[in-house]
């Protein structure tokens, strides 16, 4: 009969030990002997475009010595990267970029956290032109080292001829997560759609796991009528705190009272009491947790776990937890999002629900020159020693040199500033009144590190005067602008 034990293969060692370790948990759980099912997991710590966790699964109908081999030869090509094939896999990751399905939500890391550490999950991959083989060593090596990796394995046992010999490295520490809001809740508006997207941060632990599925069971009873659906993860976000997403999908008809459904439906949970009629909630928590140890996703949250430094508990241990929580602690939990709540509406205003509007523009402007818009106009484009400003009838927009995220300068003489809050400055000197004097002036004020050189744009692709920021438009727009049709 198959059984089920927990083994832990170093990287570099060929030896097993009986207990895991820190470098490389790996459980062996009871699969057919001719199925081998792994995955590599590495943090995402080390240079990178975009920090975002690499997780690579392997599924192998084959012998387990044959998955030893398939896996030993990944570990050489990571240690020898095939630079030869840099172009090919530099289109590859062109296409994944076009086929991103979440476009209607991908700015909100970007309005949490701004244009750096997990912010840039919002931006398209514009670095990957400048991407070189010296990058590409220097980015792997750091990478994936003996520190940095975690390798599972659900089978019956470790594969025979594992070798996994990668360098030693270091478990570098996450980077803090940038503050960019001056206070939550908060809510900003992104037109043309019939949804809204809500995060949050909560302590994790049994309460939030609860509390996810108490907030989807008062979303499905609150948009009952309307034909809209909800959706509720609760997702690691580091080894103390939860991110909890609220997606909610309707249709025009209900467009403007989708924001009031969620908030209404967290404040059932903020406020209620978790009677004999919500411990439904705790079961189906209690199911999702019940599973046994070599259950190839919990041994992907422990690999996860593993690289945050957070203990794994026992399996009796996870529905005991789930079992004794407070109605308090669910309570505690649903404060705690509330708090910390960013909410995409579609249409404005959550400002009765105590939520403050996201900032929309920046509160000073640089001195300097200015630049105003070709053909008149009330858009004015101030460049000076300490950065650039966009001043229009809806505010300023201000990208400091100090505060640079990157900066994209095309070879037509388009510069694209991004400034760390997100908000961005656009100088074109086919749009505005600036000469390549000017912007001369700009590239020698930038740090060279964040300069991303990209090749001159099609003629009938570069902007014009009626494309300079109009009155009405928002901060957000600015920010906005750009992210998307930039490959042309």
């Amino acid at each position: 009969m198959p059984r089920a034990t927990t083994t832990s293969a170093r990287p570099g060692c060929s030896s097993a030990s009986a207990a895991p370790t820190r470098t490389s948990p790996c459980a062996a759980s009871p699969t057919s002997s001719s199925t081998s099912r792994c995955a590599v997991r590495t943090c995402p710590r080390a240079p990178a475009r975009r920090p975002r966790r690499r997780r690579h699964r392997l599924l192998r109908h084959r012998l387990p010595e044959h998955v030893a081999g398939v896996l030993n030869a990944v570990c050489g090509a990571l240690r020898r990267p095939p630079l030869e094939h840099l172009e090919e896999e530099r289109e590859v990751l062109r296409a994944e970029e076009l086929a991103r399905t979440d476009g209607a939500t991908r700015v909100a890391a970007m309005m949490r956290w701004g244009a750096t550490g997990r912010g840039l999950s919002s931006y398209p991959e514009v670095g990957l032109g400048g991407l070189d083989e010296d990058v590409v060593g220097i980015w792997s090596s750091a990478a994936f080292t003996r520190a940095n990796v975690v390798l599972w394995v659900s089978a019956r046992e470790i594969p025979f001829g594992l070798d996994l010999a990668l360098p030693q490295g270091e478990l570098p520490p996450l980077p803090p997560d940038p503050t960019v809001l001056p206070r939550t809740p908060a809510w900003f508006v992104v037109p043309g759609t019939d949804l809204v997207h809500l995060t949050g941060l909560v302590p994790r632990g049994p309460a939030a796991e609860v509390l996810g599925h108490l907030l989807q069971r008062a979303l499905t009873s609150e948009l009952a009528a309307s034909g809209a659906s909800a959706v509720v993860r609760v997702e690691p976000h580091d080894a103390r705190l939860a991110l909890v997403r609220v997606l909610v999908e309707g249709n025009p008809r209900v467009r403007e009272g989708l924001g009031g459904a969620v908030v209404d439906a967290l404040a059932r949970v903020r406020w209620g009491r978790l009677g004999a009629e919500d411990r439904d909630a705790v079961e189906r928590a209690v199911e999702a947790a019940d599973r046994p140890d070599h259950d190839p996703e919990l041994l992907l949250a422990r690999a996860a776990d593993h690289l945050l430094g957070r203990p794994t508990p026992a399996r009796e241990q996870r529905v005991a937890a789930l079992r004794a929580v407070s109605a308090d602690a669910v309570r505690a939990a649903a404060e705690a999002l509330h708090d910390s709540a960013l909410a995409q509406v579609p249409v404005p205003g959550l400002d009765w629900a105590g939520f403050s509007a996201a900032p929309s523009g920046s509160s000073s402007a640089v001195e300097g020159r200015e630049h105003p818009v070709r053909g008149g106009g009330r858009t004015t484009l101030l460049v000076g020693v300490e950065g650039v400003t966009l001043r229009s009838a809806a505010g300023l927009v201000t990208v400091r040199y100090r505060d640079l995220a990157a900066m994209e300068a095309f070879d037509d003489g388009g510069r694209w500033l991004v400034g760390r809050d997100g908000f961005r400055v656009h100088v074109e000197p086919t749009v505005y009144q600036i000469g390549p004097e000017d912007v001369a002036r700009i590239d020698e004020a930038v740090d060279a590190a964040r300069v991303v050189r990209l090749p001159a744009r099609p003629a009938d692709r570069l902007p014009r005067p009626a494309e300079a920021p109009a009155a009405g438009r928002r901060g957000l727009a600015s920010r906005l602008h750009g992210l998307r049709g930039r490959r042309g």
